[in-house]
């Protein structure tokens, strides 16, 4: 499987440009779309992470079900909505491909992080429950499940713009609202 961020950049080729954002902005508002028309990312994506969480959940109480979420597999946003039947699901890729750079490395960046985890925890609980038994299996589930409850949150916190980070206006970035509070005292002098 490519990584998150692979297929996109050469789709990209020079990047996202701001009439790009503008012209996708104004589709996503003009279609009433679920993609948020800030980061040009939407919630449906998290979708395939809630999947492996109710995978997850049933196989702690009924390891019989766990095959089901073995064979779950990481899969890119765009190929999330290629095999979408969202109305929007086009609209949704463009977005993402204009998506603002600060918001995108975020996200890529926690969705490989998950990824991995979700990767290695899958193969923690086949081992759980192959040697150690069906008790060990069902605590190292909750938990995968739990920490990717946890990973959800962080992303649609950047889907959102509500994870502490303030975009790039004006030649001016800052990577926090605490940075971007400094920045003001220190125009003001306090």
């Amino acid at each position: 499987m490519q990584a998150q961020g692979t297929a996109a950049s050469e789709v990209r080729r020079d990047g996202p440009s701001a009439r790009g954002r503008d012209h996708v902005r104004e589709q996503i508002r003009l279609r009433g779309s679920n993609v948020n028309p800030e980061s040009l990312l939407a919630t449906d994506y998290l979708n395939h992470f809630n999947e492996i969480i109710m995978l997850l959940d049933l196989a702690a109480d009924m390891p019989d079900c766990f095959a089901e979420a073995a064979a779950w597999q990481p899969m890119s946003y765009q190929d999330h909505f290629a095999r979408s039947n969202l109305a929007d699901k086009d609209l949704a890729v463009e977005a993402y491909e204009q998506c603002p750079e600060d918001i995108r490395s975020r996200f890529d960046a926690t969705v490989a992080e998950l990824n991995d985890r979700l990767l290695a925890g899958i193969e923690q609980c086949l081992t759980m429950l192959e040697t150690i038994g069906a008790e060990a299996f069902k605590m190292t589930s909750s938990e995968l499940a739990a920490d990717t409850r946890g990973y959800i949150d962080r992303l649609s916190a950047i889907i959102h713009g509500t994870d502490g980070h303030v975009p790039v206006h004006g030649g001016l970035e800052t990577e926090s609202l605490e940075d971007a509070q400094q920045t003001i005292d220190s125009l003001f002098g306090d």
